[in-house]
């Protein structure tokens, strides 16, 4: 009987290795740290690509320190054995780090998949490499399967690379849909009626009695049979800049993302969540404006807003001016109720508004 037992328990446990997801898509989620004195949590992203036991991509990782934000956006390459994948750090692609970085310090994933409901999460640990400069640090990461990529931050810092098509999984998603031509029977050509030309009779100046050829004049020019009107330069209006929004009831708006409040007051914080170029923004708040043409940079924009015990239901609606060096208008906006944050990406050009509705909690 025990032997049965233990045959059984291999045939489910090799039945639970064998159902392993393929890890090739996008992973989502957070990294934290063991230590009590570092930064806490980060937001993660993995881009993989699994072939034939081996793994690469990219991964994108940004946190918040003193109201200022700070990405990195890294080349990474592992292996899966037995179920278990390790994915380590290649190299560096693009971070707004102050400073210069230490290429030896390297990071190494190791994560288990499993799946919860329909959804498949990657969960393990990570740590860093002991370095003269740097002491070795550690922590946990959770990570789960995100499907709608358009969700995701690592991707748009990758078409800025132009590293994008590097993903194929990504590349695929975003090839447009193949244009089915219509085939129509051709029509037979009309028969065209035959057109007969008469001949044109030249025109004769007329003769004046009693004149010779040479003494036949030709009309005179124009400028002496018809008075010359003078006109009057009208004066040109100096171009008055235009004001923040000029043109936002005349762009479409995006489908909102939809934040749950329950505090009176909410802390906005926007931020360039990319290379800092240029790209400048105006909010309005229930049709008011409350920023107004502002450059996102790397260090918090910051802005109050107030929700009377009464309002239900508030729409913001970010404006982009411009579309910077890298279209569209892209950043980050944390959003403070009270002990709660919420980070969203937003988007935005010329023809577009990005919109975000905050809806209070129902108790």
């Amino acid at each position: 009987m025990k032997i049965l037992r233990f045959l059984a328990f291999c045939l489910i446990l090799s039945s639970a290795v064998h159902a392993q997801k393929n890890i090739t898509g996008l992973w989502t989620g957070t990294l934290s740290n063991d230590s009590t004195t570092i930064r806490k949590d980060q937001a993660f992203e993995l881009a993989l690509t699994e072939y034939r036991g081996k793994v690469y991509g990219y991964s994108r990782a940004s946190f918040i320190v003193r109201d200022t934000f700070f990405y990195v956006v890294k080349r990474v390459k592992g292996a899966i054995d037995g179920g278990v994948c390790e994915v380590k750090d290649d190299e560096i692609i693009s971070t707004n780090f102050p400073g210069r970085q230490d290429k030896g310090v390297k990071v190494t994933y190791t994560f288990l998949q499993r799946q919860e409901d329909s959804t498949w999460h990657l969960d393990g640990d990570w740590k860093t490499n002991k370095t003269k400069t740097y002491y070795s640090i550690s922590g946990k990461a959770a990570l789960r399967s995100e499907t709608n990529l358009d969700n995701s931050k690592l991707f748009p810092h990758l078409e800025e690379l132009g590293k994008a098509d590097d993903v194929a999984f990504y590349k695929e998603a975003k090839k447009p849909a193949p244009v089915i031509a219509k085939t129509e029977t051709p029509k037979p050509p009309k028969a065209e009626p035959v057109k007969t030309e008469k001949p044109i009779a030249k025109k004769e100046a007329p003769v004046v009695a009693g004149a010779n050829k040479k003494d036949r004049k030709s009309p005179p020019p124009a400028s002496e049979s018809a008075e010359v009107v003078k006109t009057t330069p009208i004066p040109v209006a100096p171009t008055i800049p235009a004001g923040p929004a000029a043109m936002v009831k005349e762009r479409s708006t995006g489908i909102p993302q939809v934040i749950e409040f329950k505090s009176d007051s909410l802390i906005l914080a926007l931020y360039d969540n990319g290379e800092i170029d240029g790209d400048t923004v105006s909010l309005l708040f229930n049709g008011e404006v409350i920023i107004a043409k502002q450059m996102l940079k790397a260090s918090a924009l910051k802005k109050t807003i107030f929700l009377p015990p009464g309002v239900e239901e508030s729409t913001l609606i970010l404006y982009a001016e411009n579309l910077g060096k890298y279209p569209p208008n892209t950043g980050l906006l944390v959003i403070h109720d009270g002990e709660e944050t919420y980070q969203l990406r937003f988007s935005a050009d010329l023809q577009q508004n990005a919109s975000i509705i905050f809806r209070r909690k129902k108790n």
